[in-house]
């Protein structure tokens, strides 16, 4: 009889644990989608940034262009970003 009740006990804790875990995943999957939108816009951003640069463009003077600083920047915070990229379910 103890051990049933024991039984129905852990019962009612792993259901509330599975789901608390459920949340969880769908608050990562949330910050997912957000954070996936937020990198697809700077991408957008730095490519018209670069876009500007290249436009902007006079002559060479030996230093890196506008569109090199930009590239070179870009690349590098891509690089970073998707680091934090999360894929809760890939």
């Amino acid at each position: 009889m103890l051990s049933q009740s024991l039984q129905c006990g852990l019962g009612a804790d792993l259901h509330l644990l599975i789901q608390i875990l459920k949340h969880k995943v769908s608050l990562l999957e949330a910050s997912n989608v957000e954070l996936q939108r937020e990198l697809q816009e700077r991408r957008m951003t730095c490519e018209h940034l670069m876009q500007r640069a290249v436009d902007a463009q006079v002559h060479p003077t030996g230093f890196p262009t506008p569109e090199q600083l930009l590239q070179s920047f870009c690349t590098c915070f891509m690089k970073s970003s998707d680091l934090y990229s999360l894929d809760v379910l890939g």
